[in-house]
């Protein structure tokens, strides 16, 4: 194996380790995977300087894609990582309606539990302290009444989060 599939594979492993992006793993999988088949098969390759080409400019391209505010904002608007720093102060148990997503799941370390609108009124009627995260097409379904005990703490154009009897010290 030559030196160029390792530096690329070296450099791959600081750029996934010390940058800190909402979808790192998707970064390793996707790309970081790549690199890999290419330095597998680098003594087999007939364009290795088009390979090495390639293997430099897709990490370039990427950095300078983030450092723009629309695709970095699109980027985070994505994933939950927002919703679930929210409630990393409290100890009250975290909730999803119906659907609990991966991104979810990850940034609550699965602490994250889903529920449906029986249970959701169930734990209100005990008074119980929690947080909610809520798809947006979701809460029109829920009744009026139920809708009303609980209070927006943050809100996205797809999912909002929501608490119920949560004290926030100021």
């Amino acid at each position: 194996m030559g030196i160029f599939p390792m530096v690329l594979a070296a450099l791959d492993s600081y750029l996934l380790y010390n940058l800190e992006k909402p979808y790192p793993y998707i970064y390793h999988a996707s790309y970081g995977s790549c690199n890999f088949i290419v330095c597998h098969y680098w003594e087999n390759l007939k364009f290795k300087r088009f390979q090495l080409g390639i293997s430099i400019f897709i990490p370039i391209l990427i950095l300078i894609s983030y450092s723009f505010k629309d695709i970095r904002e699109l980027v985070e608007s994505k994933s939950d990582k927002a919703l679930i720093e929210k409630t990393n102060n409290h100890f009250a148990p975290i909730y999803s309606l119906k659907v609990k997503s991966y991104s979810s799941q990850f940034y609550s370390k699965g602490k994250i539990k889903k529920i449906d609108f029986e249970e959701l009124e169930n734990l209100i009627e005990d008074n119980n302290s929690f947080f909610i995260v809520i798809k947006e097409n979701k809460i029109d379904s829920i009744i009026l009444e139920t809708k009303n005990k609980l209070k927006n703490i943050y809100e996205r154009s797809d999912k909002s989060l929501y608490s119920h009897n949560v004290s926030f010290k100021k």
